[in-house]
């Protein structure tokens, strides 16, 4: 069975590190869906004619969170949300929640990131213990906060979603797979 992890946050480039310092605390940014709840920052996020999302079996069964991770990830903006992005917010909630059904269906995530609103690569490395630092990795606490929360909870090749949060993801909603 497929997990999906659903967080309250965003990162943008330019976002990384300037959020950072009012971003510190990680707590209650994460959540365990079950099939009928609706993401929990925004119980209205979830349209009507979205499926019903799987129950993650993340949380509560995790081991020692690693020392590092890579992600990559696929930024859906909306215009005011400090990007370039021209979409309406409800256009799109609509995509990214298209664009995660298509990665949850088997489609090529390198593909779908052309669709991102993210003007960097793309794909960082985050860690928590600077021994563990590769190249321009970021230090955890200098990412935009449910954007570390998903990407040290998923697996190896799992793939994520943390939603938009007016709050703690100004940039609105990010698909995430762990690639290291």
């Amino acid at each position: 069975m497929q997990s999906i992890l659903l967080a309250g946050a965003g990162v943008a480039v330019a976002g990384l590190l300037a959020l950072s310092s009012a971003n510190t605390s990680r707590s209650g940014s994460v959540h365990t869906m079950t099939p009928d709840d609706p993401p929990a920052s925004n119980p209205a996020s979830r349209p009507a004619s979205q499926p019903a999302m799987p129950k993650s079996n993340i949380l509560g069964t995790e081991k020692q969170p690693p020392a590092r991770v890579k992600v990559a990830h696929i930024l859906i903006s909306f215009a005011g949300a400090g990007t370039s992005a021209k979409r309406s917010k409800a256009d799109a909630e609509k995509l990214a929640w298209e664009i995660y059904q298509k990665v949850q269906g088997g489609a090529e995530f390198d593909t779908l990131m052309k669709s991102s609103d993210d003007p960097g690569p793309g794909k960082y490395g985050m860690f928590t213990d600077p021994k563990a630092k590769k190249g321009d990795d970021y230090p955890r606490a200098g990412m935009v906060g449910a954007f570390g929360d998903v990407g040290f909870t998923l697996q190896l090749n799992e793939v994520g979603l943390a939603v938009h949060d007016p709050a703690r993801s100004p940039f609105g909603w990010h698909i995430i797979k762990r690639i290291e």
